[in-house]
């Protein structure tokens, strides 16, 4: 993932020289979806099945929601976005540990006191020696120690 991107850059496509003798389609033998290929990403933090279904075009869904959920995390973390804390409060705690391992390391990435606070009660009661390993590194980061 780049930046702020959710779901592939399609960089290799503009890329390859067979494309570029290609004209764009007049018909489509699927209906174009009506929605952002930019949204925002700090709702999907918090966001339900509905919603991830009004957002998300149907192709990146397949990875699932939380691929996309995961994605969105790594997007904010890069892009610095600290005004998204508070929502990493309550992915820190997900059910899948893979997300609450992202979200320390997205913790970790932004700082800041309020940052260090959720890690550290995170971690009385994370059970998952990964995500373990994740608070510990995170909570060793200057960034993290203010």
């Amino acid at each position: 993932m780049q930046e702020n991107r959710l779901f592939g850059c399609g960089e290799c496509v503009k890329a390859c020289p067979k494309n570029k003798k290609l004209k764009p389609r007049e018909d489509y033998p699927v209906k174009l979806e009506e929605v952002s290929d930019n949204p925002e990403l700090t709702p999907l933090l918090s966001a339900d099945n509905d919603y991830f279904e009004k957002t998300i075009a149907s192709f990146p869904l397949c990875a699932g929601k939380e691929a996309i959920l995961g994605n969105a995390i790594i997007a904010l973390a890069n892009i610095g976005d600290n005004s998204c804390i508070s929502n990493l409060r309550h992915t820190i705690a997900h059910k899948n540990p893979q997300i609450r391992a992202y979200s320390s390391w997205a913790l970790k990435k932004i700082g800041g006191k309020d940052s260090k606070n959720i890690l550290q009660n995170a971690l009385l009661n994370e059970t998952d020696i990964n995500v373990v390993s994740e608070i510990h590194y995170a909570l060793q980061d200057s960034r993290v120690k203010n």
